[in-house]
């Protein structure tokens, strides 16, 4: 490959690389907010507030891990 195929074509292999990953990992925080809220529900009001602000931690990273990847996504 020339250098200019090299530095247009691997940032965009590397991105759709990137993006089936999230959609993957997007998954599996899904989950985790689905099934920690019902859970949260069933456990005393102490612990039930720190499982629900450590999903909402987790989610908002999240959140925020992909606007930044979004942002960066080759033009």
């Amino acid at each position: 490959m020339s250098c200019f195929t090299c530095q247009y074509l691997f940032p965009f292999i590397f991105y759709q690389e990137l993006e089936e990953s999230m959609t993957q990992h997007q998954a599996i925080i899904h989950n985790l907010a689905r099934t920690a809220i019902p859970l949260a529900s069933k456990l005393q009001p102490s612990d039930a507030q720190r499982i629900t602000e450590k999903v909402a931690k987790v989610t908002n990273r999240w959140r925020d891990v992909t606007v930044d990847i979004r942002a960066r996504k080759p033009r």
